[in-house]
């Protein structure tokens, strides 16, 4: 087992970018490309990821400490500090078992193409830390590791499915054709079905559009990327009490992330294309008459503008959160600007801006909560994996950027411990996202009917 567990650390210590394009040259191989247009392939989709992780960091590390010189100048005092999602990727691979987690990912995602149950060919590898995160987190609070590993089998089955059902909406918003995002982030949209259901009966909503075409041609230069993150950048940089040298200098980092972002997100078309046909080609041979997709991280996502001027706009909106929401124990910090929420909302605005910060906005409520009620067991998990230790000032750690559905699994792996009062709020737990799950399958479906017309 350790000998396993060494081998996948050294290939995760590559690094994304070079992880994936291995991955990426890989099955170019098995589907017949030629080495050296695999190769190819590898290396620009390398760069495409790096570029985006590049952009995304020079926003974060430009950005982010303006939204925490506004927490700092509150005086807010709460006692768990969000970490960021890399910390909680260290403690997910320090889990005994996480080296299973990926061989167990491929099987589901293998035998539910072989029998139909799905159209996606899940690339994104190297997000299985979120299941195994989810795992561990149930083994460790319930004791039963079996349940973990249940569960971890039906949160993969989930995603699969959301890429299928969100396939032809996230290609129409990219312009990149046959791909598909089998990430946790879009399960967020299952509960925010019926608010977007909501929103798309009311008129106004229709009428004002404030999608990035839209706004371009109603305000002019106003509406362009870069005059937005410009904006936007200088306005947090004030607000948090910035000088106007650093606040201007926050600017240009807005302006430069806007305006290079989608350009960067472009470069995923040219690596993708030679692997598609050739995937496809070679899928169809086995498989007549059905249609894949590859499944890849919700980075080739990252070029779509509502995402990120609404990350910027929440940064305010989780400050408030941190001082009214009743029960939050969370300083927003590591995750301050959070696209975990933003990313699935995009999808489901169609890349429309007030939608996109309506849905952001009720999704961070969850994510607060969620945070919250795992924050001592994240502390705990960390100290045991000897990774890191809580700073003066913070008896907690945890991560504002998980999911509710690690809620949920928890409630339905209790069903387990035999207690009446856990067994019923359990299945009471199932019967309610059964329900989410049925109005979201639903709903996604006619969406991706219209757009296959």
């Amino acid at each position: 087992m350790q000998a396993t567990q060494n081998a996948f650390q050294y290939l995760l210590d590559l690094g994304p970018s070079i992880f994936v394009g291995l991955i990426l040259f890989v099955l170019g191989l098995i589907v017949r490309v030629k080495v050296t247009r695999a190769l190819s392939a590898a290396v620009t989709f390398a760069v495409a990821f790096a570029g985006v992780s590049l952009v995304i960091g020079y926003m974060v590390d430009g950005i982010a400490p303006a939204g925490q010189a506004l927490i700092q100048r509150t005086g807010i005092k709460l006692n768990a500090l969000d970490f960021g999602w890399p910390a909680a990727a260290a403690i997910a691979w320090a889990w005994q078992y996480a080296a299973l987690m990926l061989p167990f990912q491929i099987a589901i995602n293998l035998i539910m193409v072989a029998f139909g149950f799905t159209r996606c060919l899940n690339l994104d590898i190297w997000n299985v830390w979120g299941k195994i995160f989810m795992a561990e987190i149930i083994a460790f609070m319930t004791g039963n590791v079996i349940a973990a590993w249940v569960l971890a089998a039906v949160w993969i089955v989930l995603e699969l499915k959301s890429a299928d059902l969100t396939e032809r909406q996230v290609q129409h918003l990219t312009g990149i054709s046959g791909v598909s995002c089998p990430h946790l982030i879009l399960l967020d949209i299952i509960v925010l079905t019926p608010v977007a259901m909501l929103l798309d009966r009311i008129p106004l909503f229709d009428r004002l559009k404030t999608d990035p075409q839209s706004l371009r041609e109603r305000i002019g230069v106003f509406g362009e990327n870069h005059t937005i993150g410009f904006i936007l950048g200088l306005l947090i940089g004030l607000i948090g009490g910035f000088d106007l040298k650093s606040a201007l200098a926050t600017a240009v980092v807005g302006a430069v992330g806007l305006s290079i972002m989608p350009i960067v997100a472009a470069m995923f078309v040219g690596a993708l294309g030679p692997i598609q046909e050739a995937a496809g080609e070679f899928m169809k041979a086995r498989f007549p008459g059905r249609l894949f997709s590859i499944g890849l991280d919700c980075s080739f996502m990252a070029g779509l503008p509502s995402l990120w001027t609404a990350a910027i706009l929440l940064i305010p909106v989780l400050l408030l959160f941190a001082i009214i929401l009743p029960g939050n124990r969370i300083l927003p910090f590591g995750s301050i600007l959070l696209i975990e929420s933003t990313i699935g909302s995009v999808v489901l605005a169609r890349n429309d801006l007030i939608k996109t910060l309506i849905y952001a906005v009720l999704i961070s409520i969850t994510r607060i909560y969620t945070a919250t009620f795992f924050a001592a067991t994240i502390t705990t998990l960390s100290s045991v994996a000897r990774l890191t230790e809580a700073p003066t000032g913070f008896s907690n750690y945890t991560w504002m950027g998980m999911s509710y559905m690690n809620w949920v699994m928890l409630k339905i792996a209790d069903i387990f411990s035999g207690r009446g009062v856990d067994i019923g709020f359990g299945i009471a737990v199932i019967a309610v996202m059964g329900g989410f799950i049925c109005l979201w399958w639903r709903e996604m479906s006619k969406r991706e009917a219209l757009l296959a017309t």
